[in-house]
């Protein structure tokens, strides 16, 4: 998605979860409603 940010030393997996919490926080910061 944004593989251009991740650092080239990341493992499969680290790559893996740093997307997910790129997405996360993409996501909150596009509905801030969720958090009440």
């Amino acid at each position: 998605m944004r593989s251009e940010n991740i650092p080239p030393n990341f493992s499969a997996k680290e790559r893996i979860i740093y997307e997910i919490v790129i997405t996360l926080q993409f996501f909150n910061y596009k509905s801030p409603s969720i958090d009440g």
